[in-house]
């Protein structure tokens, strides 16, 4: 994908997020499933724009992280921690750079492989298998731990809430981790509910 695509789809994002936010405030739900769904359709381009073909590189210090901004997909661990992954992350975005990050930490002593996102308010973690090779995690691992982890964020949340909070507590693991399309259709349908006027 070339960088005047991405750039557009970035645009597309910006603008969706900012009308999501909008309509939710103003509890207009048909407008805020419009704006997830367009927000959905932007990140998908992104995440295959950071899906190119690269292995997974691993970051492991400041320097690292300074000369690391190109499109791809980025493993964090220690001794950098889930903030460094969200501040990265936004670097990428706001310099326009289609990135997939993930955060690990620690190997607990049951050789299971803890890995974070941080939000605004929310931390999502959880144990996976680590990579065969932790020196050359493959694509596939990677994705199938931020596929993990984005379910695992869905799935701590009651489904039981009334619709209204239900959908705040989505819109903020959403945030934690943009690229889950599953996250957004389980924010798309929590707006749906609270539209039908069950709150």
């Amino acid at each position: 994908m070339a960088q005047s695509e991405t750039g557009n789809w970035f645009e597309v994002e910006r603008s969706a997020a900012t009308a999501a936010t909008a309509a939710r405030q103003a509890e207009e739900w048909s407008s805020l499933v419009d704006a997830l769904r367009l927000l959905m359709e932007a990140r998908d381009h992104l995440a295959t724009a950071a899906r190119n073909g690269r292995r997974v590189q691993i970051l492991e210090d400041e320097e690292s992280l300074a000369a690391a901004l190109e499109p791809g997909r980025y493993l964090l661990r220690p001794p950098l921690v889930g903030r460094s992954a969200k501040d990265f992350f936004l670097l990428g975005r706001d310099n326009e750079i289609p990135m997939l990050v993930l955060c690990r930490e620690p190997t607990t002593q049951l050789s299971r492989c803890p890995i974070v996102a941080l939000g605004d308010g929310v931390t999502v973690r959880m144990h996976v298998e680590g990579p065969s090779n932790p020196e050359r995690p493959t694509c596939r691992w990677f994705d199938e731990a931020l596929d993990q982890l984005g379910h695992h964020a869905i799935g701590s949340v009651d489904p039981a809430m009334a619709p209204v909070r239900l959908l705040d507590a989505m819109l903020v693991r959403l945030q934690t981790i943009p690229h889950h399309g599953p996250l957004h259709i389980a924010a798309i349908d929590a707006a749906k509910a609270a539209m039908s006027g069950d709150r």
